[in-house]
């Protein structure tokens, strides 16, 4: 195991990793630090250059970089309830965009709707959406607005005794503890639903998908990965076909 830590760079280095669904490519910065594991060990280096980055990670079995993630910009406790009048999103992080006659209209919209030119039927051609509500900078792991993920009592707490106040609804597995743990398992994989690349994933790598082999009246045999509700889509004969 090899241990770079990068003192200085002049411009970020791109790391690119097409066979890693979550996240394909990272760019590593100066501060950062990278763990190298690979088949031959190399002598570990305390510094490393930005032509050193790519020849490092070359090669490498795996590739761990640690560096802090920058903060990103969200609505306060107001907004956790806003939408964004043109894509719907509810508190999506980034800045407000109100209307110009946004008490008549109530129209308001994202960063990325505001780029790309808000669209309403509402709105007046002339609006330049030129009130603006600033998102505060905040920590990218935790989105004020997503109840599932937020002081959540997922498990039981072992370091109560059976005379503490807290014991009922803490101290012992009951209906609630059960309920969050569930609702905090289902944010969870919806999180790594929508982090993961599926246009890129191939079927064969799914593992919702079970191979079934199709033979035609001339012997010729198909491979297809299906999921279970595809396979219950098929309609058979009363010949088999």
């Amino acid at each position: 195991l090899e241990l770079w830590s990068i003192d200085w760079l002049s411009s970020p280095v791109t790391v690119v990793d097409e066979d890693n669904l979550l996240q394909p490519r990272l760019q590593v910065q100066t501060g950062s630090e990278i763990r190298v594991m690979r088949s031959t060990p190399g002598a570990a280096v305390a510094n490393a250059s930005r032509d050193s980055v790519a020849a490092v990670v070359e090669g490498a079995l795996r590739v761990s970089v640690l560096q802090p993630l920058p903060a990103v910009k969200r609505l306060d406790n107001r907004f956790e309830e806003w939408t964004c009048s043109g894509c719907k999103a509810v508190s999506p992080p980034g800045d407000v965009h109100w209307s110009d006659k946004a008490e008549t209209n109530g129209l308001g919209f994202c960063d990325a709707c505001f780029r790309a030119g808000p669209q309403h039927k509402n709105l007046e051609s002339q609006d330049a959406c030129s009130r603006v509500t600033e998102g505060e900078p905040r920590s990218p792991f935790r989105m004020p607005h997503d109840k599932n993920l937020n002081e959540a009592d997922v498990d039981v707490c072992s370091i109560l005794t059976p005379d503490d106040p807290l014991y009922e609804d803490y101290g012992t597995l009951n209906s609630q503890i059960l309920k969050d743990h569930a609702a905090v398992d289902a944010a969870f994989y919806a999180h790594m639903h929508r982090s993961v690349d599926h246009k890129r994933m191939k079927r064969a790598e799914r593992v919702d998908t079970i191979p079934f082999v199709f033979a035609s009246a001339a012997g010729k045999e198909e491979l297809r990965h299906w999921t279970a509700a595809e396979f219950k889509r098929i309609h058979f004969s009363e010949s088999g076909t």
